[in-house]
């Protein structure tokens, strides 16, 4: 970073502004993990929703020409239409080349965590027809007694370990040992928190994925005992049982980005709206003195400004007077260059 004289002067980079020859925000990137944060936070970043007809109708009908309201009300709200995109450049392009829009070394399985009746429907789509087969958690519950793994079997495991795309159980493997287990895509994700209004279905989930069971009333007998709710079922699991790491948690709020400021978009700014962002500095508010004062501060009259006379030719004689002293002459002018300059700082 270069040395600066001024409190207010924002992070910049010599090199990038003149490559650039326009406003930057120059952040340095301090560690690795930065960078793969920095890079991966923009590579799955989201075009914006667009927003519903309604939300767009009533955006539009105060604006609607009384003349030929019909006209008008179609024209902008296509024009409104064409504007908003769900879809990126980028995605379109790929889809357009026959590009594949991903390439990973995993392979990621969704799995839904409702209760069975609220499950969607598994179809298979073939040339000739549409039929209706059983989703992954009907498998599991149907998988049957025909291999011996089965009966201890948990949910967690048939979905990362093994292969059931046949179907009938008896040609169901475990994936070879080189094959890394499935990444799980849980939806929806209820909160664990006790005093949330969702913790029972947590719990049902929690117990759903790690306990072997052939049906979901199985799920609140096990050790012998029948518990009431999913709750004191799943309090009894945390304190006597162990299971392996099924990655369903609540994921952690995103953190503001360090690495950029940005305004909502969807509010305008009035004229001094820039005094209160610059109020945002940390112990040190902006003042109309502090304004004035600029340029004629003790820091700015001790700084060696001899190097930049030459280049700007609208310095305030402050400045000057400074540095040139009585002889009022800078050796890096010509003799009628400071003539002129001693008459300009006279008057």
């Amino acid at each position: 970073m270069p040395r600066r004289n001024d409190q207010f002067l924002n992070q910049y980079n010599p090199v990038s502004i003149l490559a650039w020859l326009a406003n930057t925000d120059f952040s340095p990137c301090t560690s690795l993990q930065a960078v793969i944060n920095y890079a991966a936070k923009y590579a799955s970043k989201i075009e914006t929703k667009s927003e519903s007809f309604s939300t767009l109708t009533k955006q539009i009908l105060p604006r609607v020409a009384s003349g030929k309201p019909m006209l008008s009300f179609a024209t902008k709200l296509l024009n409104k239409l064409i504007g908003e995109r769900d879809v990126s450049a980028q995605e379109v392009c790929h889809i357009l080349l026959g590009l594949p829009l991903q390439e990973d070394s995993r392979v990621v399985r969704s799995v839904d965590c409702r209760p069975l009746e609220k499950q969607s429907r598994a179809l298979r789509l073939s040339e000739d027809e549409v039929s209706e087969t059983s989703n992954s958690y009907q498998k599991y519950l149907g998988r049957g007694s025909s291999k011996q793994e089965f009966a201890t079997l948990s949910y967690y495991q048939f979905l990362a370990l093994w292969n059931f795309s046949k179907n009938s159980p008896e040609d169901w493997r475990p994936y070879q040992n080189n094959a890394k287990a499935r990444v799980l895509n849980y939806y929806p994700r209820y909160k664990g928190d006790p005093r949330s209004k969702e913790y029972a279905d947590f719990c049902r989930v929690k117990l759903m994925l790690n306990h072997p069971h052939r049906s979901e009333d199985e799920l609140l007998t096990f050790d012998g005992r029948q518990f009431e709710s999913y709750e004191t079922a799943y309090k009894h699991c945390q304190n006597l049982h162990t299971h392996p790491r099924d990655g369903y948690v609540v994921p952690l709020e995103p953190e503001e980005d360090e690495l950029e400021f940005r305004l909502n978009p969807t509010e305008e700014l009035d004229d001094e709206d820039w005094i209160e962002i610059a109020r945002m500095l940390p112990n040190r508010g902006l003042t109309v003195e502090a304004l004035d004062l600029l340029g004629a501060r003790d820091i700015d009259l001790q700084y060696d400004w001899k190097i930049h006379v030459w280049l700007w030719l609208s310095m305030h004689p402050k400045f000057l007077m400074a540095h040139i002293g009585k002889k009022r002459l800078l050796p890096i002018l010509s003799p009628r260059q400071n003539l002129c300059l001693g008459k300009y700082v006279i008057r």
